[in-house]
């Protein structure tokens, strides 16, 4: 049995499109507004994407299940779980970035990109590991893509082919 897709917001929208805004002071960064929605493609009669839209970390995550592959959507599924957790394991991190002058440590940059490149090692080592357990499974894969909004500048995070992000006129 597959996992539910999991996105903190769907209650109020239908589970293949989210939507949120985050307007914090407008001297630490500017209003911005996420997006996500999914669909099956032109070849696949499954979707295989998952995605999460985590509005107190502001932290956006697609993953999208290899088609074709054994379990992609079991894959996309943990993947966006795992990823988040393993983000949320370094909340005092994040914390410590966004509210600088009162860190007891100083947290650059490198460590939040650090933070989020072992959220993505994590959560390829659950699918694969899940893979392994089980023959049906094996071959299963996802790709993933994350920005983290914290202050300026956005962090991103992808794996495999999938785009992270659009530049159009100036907006991203």
């Amino acid at each position: 049995m597959l996992p539910e897709p999991f996105s903190p917001i769907a209650e109020t929208l239908p589970p293949t499109s989210a939507r949120f805004s985050i307007a914090v002071r407008s001297d630490v960064r500017p209003s911005v507004e996420m997006t996500a929605a999914t669909h099956a493609g032109r070849v696949r009669s499954e979707n295989e994407d998952h995605f999460l839209l985590d509005r107190q970390l502001g932290l956006a995550v697609v993953c999208d299940g290899m088609g074709g592959h054994a379990a992609g959507a079991l894959a996309s599924a943990l993947a966006v779980r795992v990823f988040r957790d393993a983000v949320l394991s370094g909340r005092e991190t994040l914390l410590d970035y966004v509210d600088c002058e009162n860190a007891p440590v100083e947290v650059t940059k490198n460590d939040v990109a650090h933070l989020l490149q072992l959220a993505a090692n994590e959560a390829s080592r659950v699918v694969h590991d899940e893979a392994r357990r089980d023959a049906q499974k094996r071959g299963m894969g996802t790709t993933l893509v994350a920005v983290l909004v914290l202050n300026y500048p956005a962090f991103i995070v992808n794996v495999g082919d999938i785009h992270a992000y659009l530049l159009r006129q100036g907006e991203i």
